[in-house]
C-alpha cells in the first residue's frame, strides 16, 4: 500500500501481491510465537485501507478459519473525503461483515467532535447553515475551524490527524491490554465477541474511553481523577446521537482500569447503572462489567480509566448513509468504469453481493434496536 491505490477498491482488492506478502508476514509471526488473534486496523474510503484491507481480512480468514478477526475500521466524514468514498466503504463494510468476527468503527466526525470537546473549542466563527446539520454539527468543511468558547481568545491551532489518531489508541489500548497483573496476558476477544457482538448480523461496535488527547488541558489529571468524574468524561466522549434519537444497545462493556482500594467497588453499581441507562440496553441484554487494578502495563501505577465498547443503534445511520449514497451513485453508473478497469465484469458482481450484505446487517439492527 506504500504507492496508494487511487481511492478505489478493486484497485486495492486485486492487489493479490501486497496482500499475499502481508499474510504471509502474519504467517512467519504466527509460526515463531503465539496466535490469540487478528486485528486488521484500515480505512473503509480510499483504495488501500478498504480494497487492500478487504483482501487482507479474505486471505486471513482462508488461512486461519478458525482464528478471531477483528476489523478497526476508520469511517470518513460525512462532508466527503474521496468521490469514490461511499462505494469504498460499502464494499470495504460488505467484506468485513462476512470474513471479520466484529468491527470495531470509528467515524471521523464523531472522533473529531469529541476531541473538538476535549479541547474546549467550537466551529462558531464561519459556521454555515447547512441542511445536514445533524448533533454532530456541522457536516461541511468549516468544521475544522475551531475557535476557543472564550471570546476573547483567537483561532486555535487545528486539530491534528495525530489527536484523532491518539484518542482512538487510546479506545483500543483500554481494551486490549492485558486485565490480569499476574499473567500479563493478552485481551480475550472471543469474550469480548460473545459479550458485545455474538449476534453474526450486528457486529458493528463503538468504542469510547474517558481518557483525552495530550494536548488538551488537564490532560495529564484525567488519569487521576475521581471514578464519579472519569464516568462523566467517558459519557463525554461517547458519540453524539442525531437530535431526538434514543439508543438501544444490544451488548456491552465497560472496563475500569487503576482500580485499587474500595472507592471504585462503593460506585461501581451506581456506575454501571448509570451507562446501562444512557445505552437502553434492549430485552435480555446487559452490560458486562470488567475491572482491573493494572494501569496500561503498569502494575504498580496510580492512574485509572473508564471505556466502553457496545453495539447499538449507533451502526443505522452509518448503515444507512452507506447504502443510500452507494446505490444512487450505482443506480447511476457513476464511475464504475474505474472498477471495472481493475476488477472486470466481476465487480458487478461485488457491488451487488456488498449491497445485499450491508442490507441484511442494517435489517438484523432494525430487528433488534428498531428504526
Amino acid at each position: 500500500g506504500a504507492t496508494g491505490r487511487g481511492n478505489n477498491w478493486a484497485h486495492g482488492y486485486m492487489d493479490t501481491e501486497g496482500a499475499d506478502a502481508t499474510v504471509e508476514g502474519v504467517r512467519r509471526c504466527v509460526e515463531v510465537g503465539s496466535r490469540e488473534a487478528f486485528m486488521i486496523f484500515h480505512s473503509i474510503a480510499g483504495g488501500t485501507g478498504s480494497g487492500l484491507g478487504s483482501r487482507v481480512a479474505e486471505e486471513l480468514r482462508h488461512e486461519f478459519p478458525k482464528g478471531c478477526l477483528m476489523s478497526c475500521a476508520i469511517a470518513p466524514f460525512l462532508s466527503g473525503e474521496t468521490a469514490l468514498q461511499h462505494y469504498n466503504s460499502l464494499l470495504s463494510l460488505g467484506w468485513m461483515q462476512n470474513h471479520a468476527d466484529t468491527i470495531g468503527i470509528f467515524p471521523n466526525d464523531a472522533t473529531i467532535n469529541c476531541i473538538s470537546r476535549q479541547y474546549g473549542l467550537s466551529s462558531r466563527s464561519g459556521e454555515c447553515t447547512c441542511s445536514r446539520r445533524s448533533a454532530l454539527g456541522c457536516t461541511c468543511r468549516t468544521r475544522f475551524s475551531f475557535y476557543s468558547d472564550n471570546s476573547d481568545a483567537g483561532p486555535q491551532e487545528r486539530i491534528s490527524v495525530g489527536d484523532l489518531n491518539e484518542y482512538i489508541g487510546h479506545c483500543l489500548a483500554d481494551v486490549i491490554l492485558p486485565f490480569s497483573a499476574v499473567r500479563m496476558a493478552p485481551f480475550d476477544l472471543w469474550e469480548l465477541i460473545y459479550g458485545v457482538t455474538p449476534m453474526p448480523l450486528c457486529k458493528v461496535a463503538h468504542l469510547a474511553t474517558s481518557r483525552i488527547v495530550s494536548g488538551a488541558a488537564g490532560s495529564d489529571r484525567t488519569s487521576t481523577m475521581g471514578w464519579d468524574a472519569l464516568a462523566t468524561a467517558l459519557g463525554r466522549n461517547m458519540p453524539p446521537l442525531s437530535v431526538g434519537a434514543k439508543r438501544k444497545c444490544i451488548g456491552a462493556q465497560l472496563n475500569a482500569r487503576g482500580v485499587q482500594g474500595p472507592e471504585y467497588w462503593d460506585r461501581a453499581e451506581g456506575i454501571t447503572g448509570k451507562f446501562s441507562a444512557k445505552l437502553g440496553m434492549t430485552l435480555g441484554a446487559t452490560l458486562a462489567s470488567c475491572a482491573s487494578s493494572i494501569y496500561a502495563l503498569n502494575s504498580k501505577s496510580t492512574k485509572r480509566s473508564l471505556s466502553l465498547v457496545y453495539n447499538s443503534s449507533d451502526a443505522i445511520p452509518t448503515l444507512e448513509g452507506v447504502l443510500t449514497k452507494a446505490r444512487a451513485m450505482y443506480e447511476g453508473g457513476a464511475y464504475l468504469h474505474w472498477y471495472r478497469a481493475h476488477g472486470g465484469e466481476d465487480v458487478d458482481g461485488m457491488f451487488e453481493e456488498s449491497f445485499e450484505t450491508v442490507q441484511t446487517a442494517l435489517d438484523g439492527y432494525y430487528d433488534f434496536c428498531g428504526g
